[in-house]
C-alpha cells in the first residue's frame, strides 16, 4: 500500500492488486495455507507441484479442480500407510494418489458441483454424491468416502481447491509405482530379444517396443 493521498472529499490509498480477484496459483496457496501443509509438504517432490504452479495459463488443460487432504484427513489414515507412502521410494505411487484428488481441464467452484461421475487425472473415476447440505467424493475401486468441507473452498488463478476431511486412498496404492514403471523394463526386455543380428553384417536391427 502506498502513502495516503489526501483530496477535497477524503483520503485515497493505493493498494496493490484488485480485491477478490485470484492472483496466485494453487500451489502458492498451498504454501500459505495452514489447514492443507501435510498435503503441501507430500507434493513438495512430487512432478505435480508444477502443474499446480505454471507461469501462466494458456489452455483449458491448465485449469484444475484440486480436492485436497487437510492435516487431520492424513492424520485418520494408518500411520504405516503414510510412513511408506513418504519413505523416498514410492513418490510415483503417492503422485498416482494425489492424481485421484485432481480433475484436469475444469475449474469448478462449490456451486458447480454436481452428482455425477468425473473422470481425474489419473484415468480413474470419483462419483460426487450429495449427502444432506454436503458434497461427498465416492472413489468405487478402493470404496473410501471424503466430504467436501463446507467453506472450504479457494480460487486461484489456475482452478479452485476444495479441502476434504479424508483421503481416497488405500493399501495397494503402493504398488503404483511399480505398475508405473514397469513399462519401462519391459520395454527394455523386448528390446533385447528382438535384436536381430544379421549374418555377415557387423549391425543390428532393433525394433523399438512403444
Amino acid at each position: 500500500m502506498m502513502d495516503n493521498v489526501a483530496a477535497t472529499n477524503g483520503i485515497v490509498h493505493y493498494i496493490e492488486r484488485v480485491l477478490g480477484v485470484p492472483y496466485q496459483t494453487l500451489w502458492e496457496i498451498m504454501r500459505n495455507e495452514s489447514r492443507i501443509q501435510a498435503s503441501f509438504h507430500m507434493m513438495s517432490n512430487l512432478q505435480l507441484r508444477y502443474s499446480m504452479d505454471p507461469w501462466q495459463v494458456l489452455t483449458p488443460e491448465q485449469n484444475f479442480t484440486f480436492f485436497v487432504p487437510t492435516n487431520e484427513a492424513w492424520q485418520k489414515q494408518p500411520p504405516s500407510l503414510v510412513a511408506r507412502m513418504n519413505d523416498g521410494n514410492h513418490w510415483q505411487a503417492l503422485q498416482y494418489v494425489y492424481k485421484r484428488h485432481v480433475l484436469q481441464g475444469q475449474a469448478l467452484m462449490y456451486t458447480d458441483l454436481r452428482e455425477r461421475t468425473y473422470v481425474m487425472m489419473n484415468d480413474e473415476k470419483v462419483v460426487i454424491t450429495r449427502r444432506g447440505r454436503f458434497f461427498e467424493l465416492y472413489w468405487p475401486r478402493g470404496n473410501r468416502r471424503a466430504r467436501v468441507i463446507e467453506g472450504g473452498e479457494i480460487a486461484g488463478i489456475n482452478g479452485y481447491m476444495h479441502m476434504i476431511d479424508n483421503v481416497l486412498i488405500y493399501e495397494p496404492d503402493l504398488r503404483a509405482q511399480a505398475c508405473d514403471t514397469e513399462p519401462f523394463f519391459l520395454q527394455l526386455l523386448i528390446v533385447s530379444l528382438v535384436m536381430v543380428w544379421r549374418p555377415g553384417w557387423f549391425s543390428y536391427t532393433v525394433f523399438f517396443y512403444r
